[in-house]
């Protein structure tokens, strides 16, 4: 965060056999007291049918000491009664009023609640517009925003409630809800996002079931938890990393499952119940109790801690950086470059009545982000010193051009654009990335888009960054931008980008070229391995021995041969003594692999917490080195780089991702592996 790596579930080990134990019987009887510090939500879906059930669950979730109620729709079924707002004042202000405040008075909440703010925040479900009429919903609640689709606050958790019904009743609907969602979560400082919305993305009710049009990269966006109700059950999945809730037993008649969806681990539908949703010191955690009291599940969410960069000239990431570049093309002045000009133009009629566009080209450099950065959003921001009524569209820059020549014409003084105004196939992508709307002067925030983040993350994975264009030919309202020329630096233009540190393949230290391994063979190399150039003999080169050179021949004078001189004949120089064949150094005895070790830490299966995890292991007799590899793909196989290390290594690991690892010793005579060839996984939870 997805988080890929993003918040993870941090009880999907074991989860079939928990999922069995959980339909088989219960866990734990229930808490009631919250600790201090903490934030604490009851949690119920399905639960406006006005029975039995619904009061019991009531009765239950009443005595927490909880700081919200929350529902996840469904909050009136037709079979209630009532009329207009009364409906709501049945089957809500009747069990609910101690958390209500500002709803319409009722025989039931004559009051309008009797808490002092209002903590009730319902989502809306298909009942809701069917059977009550979303007006009489929008009439009774007091509600933030449009009332159907809203976000608050609480404590640490932020709340992001959907109104799905009405998002697949309309693909204009679903659009904007989508992008609502998205911009919320991406500007959320909380510590916790959790979106509500009725329609499961995925369950395995044999009812319902799963909802596609909602399958949505949840966690790309920054989002820890997911809940929906609609199918009257519990179930708990884990699609992507991602943990989502269902639960729908909140009062009305419950459904069976059918065949488990990919990524289900619990499911529950004995009796009817509420989910305890706490935020404490140690995380996130979800406890569902039915009306026994009897806990039938618990889990953990954790969610990644996510970094925010911004790049704004004179300001971030440092006061140094200078990175922006900006210009404006003219069609009306086509020749003309406008890149020095503190003032940055869109409009797509300019002069009034001509047609001719302005079009603004921008972009960044991202160096300054650490490798392995895993982008969750972006987001531009913009003084506004011309408001439009307009809006216009963000755009891929496919060609690179240069600022102080830049013109409608060219990309950069003698390369033209492959269109007039970057408007060709090759100058400007196809798909729209966000929408700038300058409906105000002042400072202005245009959240990118999913294809918009993408965009940015290829950037930092190293794709050609030519930066944005922003025009709309069908706009004839301008606006007027501060540019990174501007004099003042908070005016000036920024990216925000919001990202999550991934893993890095750690650098090996620089060394030679390879220095080959001592060579196994029995018979070792006469030259002293440490000289490059091997001695011509290991035998030390006698001292030459004189021929024995017979004696010169002389040749006789015509005088009689001379009598031989008494002196003997010359003794040849001594014969040195035979020098002794150099001794054989021993034969060292064979070179044997490393001996058989382990990993230590972390277990196979653990959840260590922080940024950096110490991988170690136990010492292996006879090891030259070792080598560590840890990757994401889990098919025990090293399918990225060994990396030499030596009693143990740092990995910086993303929260919520599984790895696996592996360690093995090396020497002459050969490698071992750490316990037997079995590579470890492990699950960075915090």
């Amino acid at each position: 965060m997805t988080a890929s790596i993003r918040s993870r579930s941090v009880a999907a080990a074991g989860a079939a056999l928990l999922a069995v134990s959980l339909i088989a019987g219960p866990l734990a009887s229930a808490p009631v007291a919250r600790a201090a510090g903490s934030t604490v939500l009851a949690i119920i879906g399905d639960q406006g049918y006005g029975n039995t059930a619904q009061a019991t669950v009531a009765t239950m979730v009443n005595g927490w000491t909880a700081d919200a109620l929350v529902t996840l729709g469904d909050n009136y079924y037709s079979g209630v009664g009532g009329t207009g707002t009364e409906r709501y004042d049945l089957a809500a202000g009747r069990y609910y009023c101690q958390w209500m405040a500002g709803v319409a008075p009722g025989t039931w909440c004559p009051s309008g609640g009797t808490s002092a703010t209002n903590r009730f925040w319902p989502a809306t479900g298909n009942h809701d517009h069917t059977d009550a009429g979303i007006a009489n919903y929008t009439g009774y609640f007091a509600l933030p925003g449009n009332e159907r689709y809203y976000d608050v606050v609480i404590g640490d958790i932020h709340l992001m409630m959907l109104d799905s019904q009405a998002a697949l009743a309309s693909g204009t609907e679903l659009s904007a809800q989508r992008s609502w969602l998205i911009a919320t979560a991406a500007a959320s400082t909380a510590r916790w996002q959790v979106v509500i919305l009725h329609h499961p993305p995925y369950s395995s009710s044999s009812n319902h079931g799963s909802t596609p049009a909602f399958q949505w990269p949840y966690a790309d966006w920054g989002v820890d938890l997911v809940l929906s109700g609609h199918d009257h059950t519990y179930e708990r999945l884990a699609v992507d990393g991602l943990t989502y809730v269902v639960n729908g037993l909140g009062g009305a008649s419950l459904y069976p499952f059918g065949t488990p969806v990919t990524g289900s681990l619990v499911r529950y539908a004995g009796s009817h119940g509420a989910l305890r949703l706490t935020s404490d010191a140690d995380g996130l955690h979800g406890q569902l109790v039915d009306t026994a009291g009897t806990t039938r599940d618990t889990f953990d969410v954790v969610a990644e801690t996510a970094l925010t960069m911004t790049f704004r000239d004179g300001d971030g990431p440092t006061g140094a950086y200078a990175g922006t570049r900006d210009a404006t093309i003219s069609g009306d002045t086509p020749g003309t470059a406008l890149g020095a000009d503190t003032t940055l133009l869109v409009d797509g009629d300019d002069p009034a009545g001509t047609g001719r566009d302005l079009v603004t080209l921008i972009r960044w450099n991202l160096s300054a982000l650490p490798a392995g950065a895993i982008v969750r959003s972006a987001s531009l921001r913009f003084r506004v010193t011309n408001q439009s009524a307009g809006g216009y569209g963000i755009w891929e820059v496919r060609k690179d051009w240069t600022e102080g020549e830049a013109t409608w014409q060219n990309a950069s003084a003698g390369t033209p654009w492959a269109g007039a105004g970057a408007s060709g196939a090759a100058d400007r992508g196809s798909t729209r990335l966000g929408t700038l709307s300058a409906a105000a002067t002042g400072d202005l925030t245009v959240p990118l888009n999913a294809d918009g983040v993408a965009l940015v993350q290829s950037w930092v994975d190293g794709a050609a960054n030519h930066g944005l264009l922003i025009a709309d030919a069908a706009t004839s309202d301008g606006a007027d931008l501060h540019s990174r020329e501007s004099g003042t630096i908070a005016a000036r233009p920024a990216l925000v980008i919001r990202y999550v540190q991934g893993p890095v393949s750690p650098t090996p230290a620089p060394t030679a070229a390879p220095t080959p391994l001592p060579s196994p063979s029995a018979a070792p190399t006469p030259a002293p391995s440490v000289g490059p150039t091997p001695l011509p003999s290991v035998a030390p080169t006698p001292a030459p021995t004189p021929d024995p050179t017979p004696a010169p021949s002389v040749t006789p004078d015509p005088t009689p041969a001379p009598t031989p001189d008494p002196t003997p004949a010359p003794t040849p120089d001594p014969t040195p003594a035979p020098t002794p064949a150099p001794t054989p150094a021993p034969t060292p005895a064979p070179v044997v692999a490393p001996g058989a070790f382990g990993k230590t830490a972390p277990l196979n299966g653990a959840k260590p917490r922080g940024t950096t995890i110490a991988l170690t292991w136990a010492a292996s007799e006879r090891a030259d080195r070792y080598l560590v590899c840890v990757d994401r793909t889990r098919n025990s196989a090293c399918d990225g780089t060994w990396t030499e290390a030596g009693s143990g290594f740092a990995f910086p690991a993303v929260k919520g991702v599984t790895y696996e690892w592996q360690v093995r010793a090396e020497n002459g005579g050969g490698t071992t592996l750490a316990n037997g060839g079995t590579w470890w996984r492990f699950t960075r939870s915090r």
